[in-house]
């Protein structure tokens, strides 16, 4: 309830506020885990409006990725980067975990299809979503998007 309440306050539209709290959920939801979290979040963000539509569906793009690292990967760490270039928000979860393949998921389905749903969040907003994997372990999936307006 609160991520939504969260997520509807047109106080919190501000990508600083965004941020402070994409950070403190992130530490929450790691924190019973053993994977180690880190945050490679700037402290200084300039003054960008990020509309409610925006902060909910990257929200639950990192609740799914974070859920993924925790249930999937075997991973011993996991980093969450959020950057803004102009007039770019990226953000950014890694794992150093047992990866795999994208190509050899099972088939998608609306209700057990994570990745997919976090491509369809992305795209609904205009944004992108990829994955990559290294061959010697680790995923990094990539949700990006252009904010408009001031």
């Amino acid at each position: 309830m609160e991520e939504i309440v969260w997520a509807v306050n047109p106080r919190h539209d501000t990508l600083e506020s965004f941020a402070n709290y994409l950070c403190q959920f992130a530490k929450e939801y790691m924190e019973a885990s053993t994977v180690r979290c880190r945050l490679n979040v700037p402290t200084l963000l300039p003054e960008r409006v990020v509309p409610s539509e925006v902060r909910h569906n990257l929200l639950l793009v990192l609740k799914e990725a974070l859920t993924n690292v925790l249930k999937h990967s075997g991973a011993a760490s996991v980093e969450i980067g959020l950057k803004y270039a102009e007039p770019a928000l990226t953000l950014t979860v890694e794992d150093d975990g047992a990866g795999f393949d994208p190509d050899r998921r099972r088939p998608a389905s609306a209700s057990n299809d994570g990745l997919e749903n976090m491509r369809r969040r992305m795209e609904s907003l205009g944004g992108s979503f990829t994955i990559a994997t290294r061959p010697a372990g680790g995923v990094c999936l990539t949700a990006k998007l252009v904010l408009h307006g001031p």
